[in-house]
Protein backbone atom coordinates (compact mmCIF):
# COMPACT_ATOMS: atom_id res chain seq x y z
CA UNK A 1 0.00 0.00 0.00
CA UNK A 2 3.17 1.98 0.74
CA UNK A 3 4.40 1.27 -2.55
CA UNK A 4 1.01 2.37 -4.02
CA UNK A 5 0.67 5.78 -2.56
CA UNK A 6 4.30 6.59 -3.49
CA UNK A 7 3.65 6.04 -6.58
CA UNK A 8 6.01 3.41 -7.75
CA UNK A 9 5.85 0.70 -10.40
CA UNK A 10 7.11 -2.87 -11.14
CA UNK A 11 9.37 -3.24 -14.16
CA UNK A 12 7.10 -5.92 -15.32
CA UNK A 13 3.50 -5.55 -14.30
CA UNK A 14 0.83 -2.77 -13.58
CA UNK A 15 1.20 -1.97 -10.00
CA UNK A 16 2.40 -3.73 -6.79
CA UNK A 17 -1.24 -5.18 -5.72
CA UNK A 18 -1.60 -7.01 -9.15
CA UNK A 19 1.77 -8.28 -8.06
CA UNK A 20 0.62 -9.36 -4.44
CA UNK A 21 -2.60 -10.72 -6.29
CA UNK A 22 -0.72 -13.00 -7.99
CA UNK A 23 1.63 -14.01 -5.01
CA UNK A 24 -1.53 -15.05 -2.71
CA UNK A 25 -3.07 -17.03 -5.86
CA UNK A 26 0.49 -19.23 -6.19
CA UNK A 27 0.65 -18.99 -1.82
CA UNK A 28 -2.62 -20.56 -1.97
CA UNK A 29 -2.12 -23.10 -5.24
CA UNK A 30 1.12 -24.30 -5.32
CA UNK A 31 3.71 -22.79 -2.87
CA UNK A 32 2.10 -24.29 0.46
CA UNK A 33 3.21 -27.81 -1.08
CA UNK A 34 7.02 -27.04 -0.43
CA UNK A 35 7.96 -30.05 1.16
CA UNK A 36 10.81 -28.83 3.27
CA UNK A 37 9.03 -26.15 4.99
CA UNK A 38 6.08 -28.47 5.85
CA UNK A 39 7.46 -29.13 9.60
CA UNK A 40 6.34 -27.85 12.54
CA UNK A 41 9.50 -25.85 12.69
CA UNK A 42 9.17 -24.18 9.33
CA UNK A 43 7.51 -21.16 8.90
CA UNK A 44 4.21 -20.65 6.31
CA UNK A 45 5.00 -18.67 2.58
CA UNK A 46 3.83 -15.53 3.24
CA UNK A 47 5.76 -15.25 7.01
CA UNK A 48 8.93 -16.85 4.19
CA UNK A 49 8.34 -14.09 2.21
CA UNK A 50 8.28 -10.98 4.78
CA UNK A 51 11.75 -12.32 5.97
CA UNK A 52 13.01 -12.94 2.52
CA UNK A 53 12.27 -8.94 1.45
CA UNK A 54 13.03 -7.78 5.02
CA UNK A 55 16.43 -9.27 4.17
CA UNK A 56 17.21 -6.15 2.27
CA UNK A 57 17.05 -2.57 3.53
CA UNK A 58 16.97 -0.38 0.53
CA UNK A 59 13.02 0.02 -0.71
CA UNK A 60 13.76 -0.33 -4.33
CA UNK A 61 15.78 -3.93 -3.44
CA UNK A 62 12.31 -4.78 -1.84
CA UNK A 63 10.04 -3.91 -4.48
CA UNK A 64 12.67 -5.98 -7.03
CA UNK A 65 12.09 -8.90 -4.51
CA UNK A 66 9.02 -8.33 -4.29
CA UNK A 67 8.23 -8.26 -7.90
CA UNK A 68 10.61 -11.47 -8.79
CA UNK A 69 8.84 -14.29 -6.38
CA UNK A 70 5.65 -14.78 -9.39
CA UNK A 71 8.36 -15.14 -11.71
CA UNK A 72 10.42 -18.11 -10.06
CA UNK A 73 9.02 -21.19 -12.09
CA UNK A 74 7.52 -23.49 -9.30
CA UNK A 75 6.74 -27.15 -10.65
CA UNK A 76 4.51 -28.24 -7.86
CA UNK A 77 2.67 -32.07 -7.39
CA UNK A 78 0.30 -31.36 -10.15
CA UNK A 79 2.83 -30.75 -12.30
CA UNK A 80 5.43 -33.45 -11.49
CA UNK A 81 2.00 -35.78 -12.41
CA UNK A 82 1.92 -34.20 -16.12
CA UNK A 83 5.81 -35.14 -16.00
CA UNK A 84 5.59 -38.43 -15.07
CA UNK A 85 2.76 -39.13 -17.88
CA UNK A 86 4.34 -37.36 -20.25
CA UNK A 87 7.93 -39.28 -19.67
CA UNK A 88 5.98 -42.71 -19.85
CA UNK A 89 3.51 -41.98 -23.16
CA UNK A 90 5.94 -39.36 -25.09
CA UNK A 91 10.03 -40.42 -25.08
CA UNK A 92 9.75 -43.62 -23.08
CA UNK A 93 6.92 -45.49 -25.44
CA UNK A 94 8.60 -43.98 -28.53
CA UNK A 95 11.72 -45.45 -27.77
CA UNK A 96 10.68 -48.58 -27.24
CA UNK A 97 8.80 -48.54 -30.38
CA UNK A 98 12.20 -48.23 -31.75
CA UNK A 99 14.05 -50.41 -30.22
CA UNK A 100 11.72 -53.09 -31.44
CA UNK A 101 11.20 -52.22 -34.53
CA UNK A 102 7.88 -51.94 -34.81
CA UNK A 103 5.50 -50.93 -37.08
CA UNK A 104 1.92 -48.82 -36.92
CA UNK A 105 0.08 -51.34 -39.19
CA UNK A 106 1.62 -54.28 -36.68
CA UNK A 107 -1.29 -56.62 -35.78
CA UNK A 108 -1.59 -56.44 -31.72
CA UNK A 109 0.56 -53.48 -32.31
CA UNK A 110 -1.21 -51.59 -28.65
CA UNK A 111 -1.14 -55.06 -26.28
CA UNK A 112 2.76 -55.54 -27.78
CA UNK A 113 3.74 -52.07 -26.31
CA UNK A 114 1.90 -52.41 -23.22
CA UNK A 115 3.20 -55.93 -22.93
CA UNK A 116 6.70 -54.51 -22.75
CA UNK A 117 6.23 -51.09 -21.12
CA UNK A 118 4.15 -52.66 -18.10
CA UNK A 119 6.30 -55.88 -17.67
CA UNK A 120 9.75 -56.06 -19.12
CA UNK A 121 11.10 -52.64 -18.42
CA UNK A 122 12.65 -51.55 -15.30
CA UNK A 123 12.03 -48.07 -14.27
CA UNK A 124 14.37 -46.72 -11.78
CA UNK A 125 15.65 -43.09 -10.36
CA UNK A 126 19.19 -42.21 -10.97
CA UNK A 127 19.42 -40.31 -7.83
CA UNK A 128 16.61 -40.60 -4.45
CA UNK A 129 14.97 -37.22 -5.40
CA UNK A 130 13.25 -38.88 -7.85
CA UNK A 131 9.99 -40.14 -6.88
CA UNK A 132 10.05 -43.08 -8.61
CA UNK A 133 6.90 -44.98 -6.34
CA UNK A 134 5.07 -42.12 -7.73
CA UNK A 135 6.26 -42.60 -11.66
CA UNK A 136 4.69 -45.90 -11.10
CA UNK A 137 1.54 -44.74 -9.37
CA UNK A 138 0.22 -42.45 -11.89
CA UNK A 139 1.25 -44.70 -14.95
CA UNK A 140 -0.02 -47.88 -13.38
CA UNK A 141 3.18 -49.86 -13.57
CA UNK A 142 3.57 -52.79 -11.15
CA UNK A 143 5.12 -55.81 -10.52
CA UNK A 144 8.74 -55.23 -9.85
CA UNK A 145 9.44 -55.45 -6.31
CA UNK A 146 12.93 -53.67 -6.53
CA UNK A 147 13.65 -50.09 -8.00
CA UNK A 148 16.96 -48.61 -6.54
CA UNK A 149 18.68 -45.54 -7.21
CA UNK A 150 21.83 -46.18 -9.91
CA UNK A 151 23.77 -43.27 -8.45
CA UNK A 152 24.00 -46.10 -4.76
CA UNK A 153 24.13 -48.88 -7.10
CA UNK A 154 27.53 -47.57 -8.90
CA UNK A 155 29.02 -46.45 -5.09
CA UNK A 156 28.10 -49.48 -3.95
CA UNK A 157 28.27 -52.33 -6.78
CA UNK A 158 31.42 -51.14 -7.89
CA UNK A 159 32.56 -54.95 -8.02
CA UNK A 160 32.15 -57.09 -10.92
CA UNK A 161 30.30 -59.67 -9.20
CA UNK A 162 27.83 -57.05 -8.22
CA UNK A 163 27.00 -55.80 -11.71
CA UNK A 164 26.21 -59.74 -11.99
CA UNK A 165 23.83 -59.52 -9.50
CA UNK A 166 21.95 -56.87 -11.30
CA UNK A 167 21.69 -58.67 -14.35
CA UNK A 168 20.85 -62.26 -12.96
CA UNK A 169 18.27 -60.45 -11.19
CA UNK A 170 16.96 -58.77 -14.77
CA UNK A 171 17.24 -62.24 -16.00
CA UNK A 172 15.32 -64.15 -13.71
CA UNK A 173 12.48 -61.52 -12.25
CA UNK A 174 8.84 -63.28 -11.72
CA UNK A 175 6.00 -60.89 -10.94
CA UNK A 176 3.99 -61.73 -7.79
CA UNK A 177 2.25 -64.52 -8.73
CA UNK A 178 5.59 -66.41 -9.64
CA UNK A 179 5.27 -66.08 -13.26
CA UNK A 180 8.42 -64.94 -15.32
CA UNK A 181 8.90 -61.53 -16.29
CA UNK A 182 12.40 -60.86 -17.39
CA UNK A 183 13.53 -57.50 -17.03
CA UNK A 184 14.88 -56.63 -20.77
CA UNK A 185 15.70 -52.87 -20.99
CA UNK A 186 16.26 -50.17 -17.96
CA UNK A 187 15.10 -46.54 -18.33
CA UNK A 188 16.83 -44.18 -15.72
CA UNK A 189 14.15 -41.33 -14.60
CA UNK A 190 15.93 -38.18 -12.85
CA UNK A 191 13.16 -35.55 -11.52
CA UNK A 192 15.91 -32.56 -11.99
CA UNK A 193 19.40 -32.58 -13.81
CA UNK A 194 21.47 -28.93 -13.94
CA UNK A 195 24.82 -29.58 -14.93
CA UNK A 196 24.28 -33.31 -15.15
CA UNK A 197 27.59 -34.61 -13.18
CA UNK A 198 25.01 -36.02 -11.00
CA UNK A 199 24.12 -38.88 -13.69
CA UNK A 200 27.74 -40.17 -14.84
CA UNK A 201 27.97 -43.03 -12.51
CA UNK A 202 24.63 -43.67 -12.80
CA UNK A 203 24.75 -44.33 -16.50
CA UNK A 204 28.56 -45.63 -16.31
CA UNK A 205 27.21 -48.59 -14.00
CA UNK A 206 24.05 -49.43 -16.05
CA UNK A 207 25.56 -49.47 -19.49
CA UNK A 208 27.81 -51.68 -18.80
CA UNK A 209 25.96 -53.91 -16.80
CA UNK A 210 25.59 -55.94 -20.35
CA UNK A 211 26.13 -54.29 -24.29
CA UNK A 212 22.44 -56.36 -24.59
CA UNK A 213 20.82 -54.20 -22.44
CA UNK A 214 19.19 -51.13 -23.84
CA UNK A 215 18.92 -48.02 -21.45
CA UNK A 216 17.04 -44.63 -21.85
CA UNK A 217 18.21 -41.77 -19.86
CA UNK A 218 14.91 -39.65 -19.32
CA UNK A 219 15.25 -36.96 -17.25
CA UNK A 220 11.82 -34.89 -16.75
CA UNK A 221 13.36 -31.64 -16.09
CA UNK A 222 17.03 -30.60 -17.75
CA UNK A 223 18.73 -27.76 -18.14
CA UNK A 224 20.39 -26.58 -21.27
CA UNK A 225 23.65 -27.41 -19.86
CA UNK A 226 22.83 -30.45 -18.46
CA UNK A 227 21.56 -31.32 -21.84
CA UNK A 228 24.38 -31.28 -23.66
CA UNK A 229 26.16 -32.97 -21.06
CA UNK A 230 23.55 -36.05 -20.90
CA UNK A 231 23.50 -36.52 -24.96
CA UNK A 232 27.93 -36.39 -24.95
CA UNK A 233 27.53 -39.24 -22.26
CA UNK A 234 24.77 -41.04 -23.88
CA UNK A 235 26.97 -40.80 -27.15
CA UNK A 236 29.42 -42.70 -25.24
CA UNK A 237 27.29 -45.99 -25.37
CA UNK A 238 26.30 -48.23 -27.83
CA UNK A 239 23.33 -49.43 -26.25
CA UNK A 240 22.43 -45.96 -24.70
CA UNK A 241 19.44 -43.87 -25.76
CA UNK A 242 18.66 -40.22 -24.35
CA UNK A 243 15.07 -39.19 -24.12
CA UNK A 244 14.29 -35.98 -21.75
CA UNK A 245 10.74 -34.65 -21.17
CA UNK A 246 11.41 -30.95 -20.48
CA UNK A 247 14.74 -29.52 -21.68
CA UNK A 248 14.78 -25.92 -20.21
CA UNK A 249 15.34 -22.71 -21.78
CA UNK A 250 17.83 -19.86 -21.32
CA UNK A 251 15.27 -17.44 -20.48
CA UNK A 252 14.95 -19.30 -17.37
CA UNK A 253 18.21 -18.59 -16.18
CA UNK A 254 20.10 -15.78 -14.79
CA UNK A 255 23.62 -15.95 -15.36
CA UNK A 256 27.07 -13.57 -15.02
CA UNK A 257 26.97 -13.75 -18.78
CA UNK A 258 23.31 -13.03 -19.54
CA UNK A 259 22.52 -10.58 -22.14
CA UNK A 260 19.63 -8.59 -20.83
CA UNK A 261 18.40 -5.23 -21.14
CA UNK A 262 20.05 -3.35 -17.70
CA UNK A 263 16.28 -1.76 -16.71
CA UNK A 264 15.40 -5.38 -17.10
CA UNK A 265 13.96 -7.41 -13.62
CA UNK A 266 16.49 -9.97 -14.70
CA UNK A 267 19.43 -7.65 -14.72
CA UNK A 268 18.21 -6.09 -11.61
CA UNK A 269 18.03 -9.90 -9.77
CA UNK A 270 21.74 -10.40 -11.47
CA UNK A 271 22.67 -7.42 -9.64
CA UNK A 272 21.11 -8.19 -6.27
CA UNK A 273 22.69 -11.52 -5.99
CA UNK A 274 25.84 -10.15 -6.50
CA UNK A 275 25.70 -7.22 -4.19
CA UNK A 276 24.09 -9.33 -1.25
CA UNK A 277 26.09 -12.60 -1.98
CA UNK A 278 28.25 -11.78 1.56
CA UNK A 279 25.14 -11.55 3.18
CA UNK A 280 23.57 -14.89 1.65
CA UNK A 281 26.56 -16.52 3.05
CA UNK A 282 26.45 -15.02 5.97
CA UNK A 283 28.74 -16.72 8.57
CA UNK A 284 30.55 -20.11 7.32
CA UNK A 285 30.71 -21.65 10.66
CA UNK A 286 26.87 -21.54 10.56
CA UNK A 287 26.07 -22.68 7.38
CA UNK A 288 27.25 -24.33 4.46
CA UNK A 289 28.83 -22.04 1.68
CA UNK A 290 27.24 -21.91 -1.66
CA UNK A 291 28.31 -22.31 -4.88
CA UNK A 292 28.55 -18.86 -5.67
CA UNK A 293 25.73 -15.73 -6.04
CA UNK A 294 24.57 -17.96 -9.46
CA UNK A 295 24.24 -21.31 -7.87
CA UNK A 296 26.66 -24.59 -8.88
CA UNK A 297 28.55 -23.90 -11.76
CA UNK A 298 26.89 -20.11 -12.26
CA UNK A 299 23.65 -22.10 -13.85
CA UNK A 300 21.70 -19.27 -12.35
CA UNK A 301 18.54 -21.66 -12.33
CA UNK A 302 15.10 -20.00 -11.06
CA UNK A 303 14.01 -22.89 -10.63
CA UNK A 304 12.03 -24.51 -7.18
CA UNK A 305 10.34 -28.12 -7.10
CA UNK A 306 8.16 -28.84 -4.87
CA UNK A 307 10.16 -31.62 -2.98
CA UNK A 308 12.89 -29.02 -3.21
CA UNK A 309 14.87 -26.38 -4.57
CA UNK A 310 18.10 -27.09 -7.06
CA UNK A 311 21.70 -26.67 -5.89
CA UNK A 312 21.96 -24.39 -8.57
CA UNK A 313 18.91 -22.42 -8.18
CA UNK A 314 19.96 -18.71 -7.66
CA UNK A 315 21.37 -18.59 -3.36
CA UNK A 316 19.38 -16.12 -2.86
CA UNK A 317 16.26 -17.39 -3.13
CA UNK A 318 17.27 -21.03 -1.31
CA UNK A 319 20.21 -20.29 1.19
CA UNK A 320 19.40 -19.62 4.48
CA UNK A 321 22.00 -18.65 7.13
CA UNK A 322 22.53 -16.28 9.93
CA UNK A 323 22.34 -13.13 8.14
CA UNK A 324 19.55 -14.48 5.27
CA UNK A 325 16.62 -15.74 5.44
CA UNK A 326 15.56 -18.18 2.35
CA UNK A 327 12.31 -17.73 0.53
CA UNK A 328 12.26 -21.33 -0.21
CA UNK A 329 15.12 -22.89 2.25
CA UNK A 330 16.67 -25.92 0.44
CA UNK A 331 17.36 -29.15 2.26
CA UNK A 332 21.36 -29.97 1.26
CA UNK A 333 22.90 -33.32 1.24
CA UNK A 334 25.63 -31.74 3.30
CA UNK A 335 25.42 -29.53 6.41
Amino acid sequence: MEWEKSGARPINDTDFNRVYEKIEFFSETQYHEYVPCLGPENFEFMVRLGRWIGNVSNVGDKQILCEFVPRIPFFGRAEFTELYQAAFRGPITRWVIDELNLFLNDPGLEDQIANELHHHTWYCPITDSMQISDFHHVNQIGGIDYRPDFRSLAVLGERQGQRKRVVDFMQNHKNATGRSRPLRRIVLLEDFVGRGTQIEDALKFAAELSPDIPILLAPLIICPDGGVYAKQLANNYANVSYGPVMELTDDLFIRPSSKVSPASLEAQIRDLAVSTYSQVVGDEAASPRPYGPFGSQETGATIVMYSNAPANTLPLIQHESNTWKALFPRSARIR
